[in-house]
């Protein structure tokens, strides 16, 4: 039995469109192996909404990502379901929250 994978500690911005742009953390998350979120700091103004998001996903046990349609099929929306087991969870989670809630987790 080994040790059990570490929660990732992750920076949280606000996406811009704005390359120039300084961006500045507005909180950090820990993201279990499993997906699990953790708010572990926020600045004041963004602490609510933040919270609110951590609780959010880590209600969904399976994600949607938006995948290109099968080859030679019309051009018609497709996805992918992603569990909570799949090994490429914790990256369409953090592509999922900049998609749909504007925030960018370095990792």
């Amino acid at each position: 039995m080994g040790i059990p994978p570490a929660e990732q500690i992750c920076d949280v911005y606000e996406s811009s469109e704005d390359a120039e742009s300084d961006a500045a953390s507005i909180g950090r998350i820990g993201i279990a192996p499993d997906g699990k979120l953790r708010l572990v700091s926020a600045l004041p103004e963004h602490q609510r909404r933040l919270a609110e998001i951590v609780q959010l996903m880590n209600g969904k046990d399976v994600l949607h990502q938006d995948i290109a349609p099968p080859e030679g099929t019309p051009r018609v929306s497709a996805s992918r379901v992603v569990t909570r087991d799949a090994p490429d969870f914790v990256e369409v989670l953090c592509a999922y929250l900049e998609t749909y809630h504007g925030l960018e987790v370095w990792r």
